[in-house]
């Protein structure tokens, strides 16, 4: 089965609507990205990046395949904006994939961006087998 950035993200977003309190959806799939609530500074927001690149493997003849060999799930929260019952839900959705989870957060006042993943991570999650 050939995976895209574009299908997992699509994948995750379904499944995080089906779990996310109300105020977290919808979550939306743009690109390799996974966008969750208003987007507005200090709401009920994350963003989730699928960080990788195309796999290695090549078929019989030798052609490359074009399948996205996902790294990890890059997930960015703004400090003090979301609370236990958001955190958890959204935490689960990602630790069921088993796979590497790194967590950002944006300064308070801030939603989440892409530009808030730099330098280390606040926290990893390695759930890869």
């Amino acid at each position: 089965m050939n995976a895209t950035a574009h299908g997992i993200a699509r994948d995750l977003a379904e499944n995080l609507n089906q779990h996310l309190p109300p105020a977290m959806k919808p979550a939306t799939a743009d690109g390799a990205n996974v966008k969750c609530g208003s987007g507005e500074p200090r709401g009920k927001n994350a963003l989730i990046v699928l960080t990788g690149g195309p796999s290695l493997s090549r078929d019989s003849l030798g052609r490359p395949h074009k399948e996205f060999v996902l790294d990890a799930y890059q997930l960015v929260t703004e400090i003090g904006a979301l609370g236990p019952n958001e955190t958890l839900p959204l935490l689960w959705v990602l630790m069921t994939r088993n796979h590497l989870i790194q967590w950002w957060q944006s300064p308070a006042g801030t939603a989440p961006s892409v530009e808030s993943i730099t330098g280390s991570a606040h926290g990893t999650i390695d759930l890869r087998r």
